[in-house]
């Protein structure tokens, strides 16, 4: 039976903005001038990386993962006390979380407003509340996107499993991840399989779209053109973006991987050899 009592209560709550939030100074304000600005990656693509760079842009105010299955990550201080009691919202009106919450007003200098999603939390908001968020997006005139990917999808997989088993999705210097791993040949191909897939199912939807795609490669790499290329994309003046995040693994990959060998002579004469050369 529906506790109405307690139903009215949490979205009376849901109405409210915390008044502390409007202590910091990009908060205070009532321009909705700026653009929507979206990292669109598949997991350990260098979603974190290029999240805590554009967060280091005086113009840019950056979330984390909106709509991670788990929980809402704003990966902002000053959200922290939203990140449960809104969750509610998230999953029955997903437009109206963004709307209330996060595309809200602001100070004129913010000239972006983002967050990073990723594929399978497209799928997931979809079939949570029936709203293609992707759809939503591309309707929206003053959103832009940046597509990000991995060419090496090996190491992508590699990165994914060691963060898994060791439950550390973020690296300082003094926090890199040294543990072993063992990828079975079934997993890796349909992993392979599926990320490729993705790829170009995310191109395809973004047609019509403003958007800019890079790899992870060229995000560290090529750092000054790849950053200059971003900001140009953007429209925004030049300005270092900095992180304290670092490469989780800088071993090789037959370091890490304990069949690695095994894998190389697997995919021997299929496209993926090149992940093994």
């Amino acid at each position: 039976m529906v506790n109405y009592k307690s139903e009215i209560g949490f979205w009376l709550k849901m109405a409210f903005f915390p008044s502390r939030l409007l202590k910091r100074p990009d908060y205070i304000g009532n321009q909705r001038g700026y653009d929507k600005l979206i990292i669109l990656a598949h997991a350990r693509s260098g979603s974190n990386l290029l999240s805590s760079m554009l967060k280091s842009h005086p113009n840019i105010l950056f979330f984390g993962e909106l709509f991670n299955s788990v929980g809402i990550y704003f990966q902002n201080q000053s959200f922290r006390t939203l990140e449960n009691r809104s969750k509610r919202l998230r999953d029955k009106f997903p437009i109206c979380f963004l709307n209330r919450y996060i595309f809200r007003p602001y100070s004129s200098k913010v000239k972006y407003v983002g967050f990073k999603l990723f594929p399978e939390q497209i799928d997931q908001v979809a079939n949570a509340s029936g709203v293609q968020l992707l759809e939503w997006l591309k309707h929206q005139k003053d959103t832009k996107v940046i597509l990000l990917h991995r060419k090496n999808l090996l190491a992508s997989i590699v990165s994914f499993q060691v963060a898994y088993e060791t439950k550390n999705w973020q690296a300082t210097k003094e926090e890199r991840n040294q543990v072993n791993i063992t990828l079975p040949y079934l997993r890796a191909n349909e992993e392979f399989e599926r990320r490729e897939s993705y790829l170009e199912k995310m191109r395809e939807s973004l047609r019509g779209m403003d958007f800019y795609e890079i790899t992870y490669e060229e995000l560290t790499e090529e750092i000054k053109d790849s950053q200059k290329d971003i900001l140009e994309f953007l429209g925004l003046e030049y300005h270092e973006l900095k992180s304290n995040l670092v490469k989780q693994q800088t071993r090789n990959l037959n370091e890490v991987l304990e069949n690695y060998e095994e894998l190389k002579s697997q995919f021997q004469g299929s496209k993926w050899k090149k992940f093994f050369e």
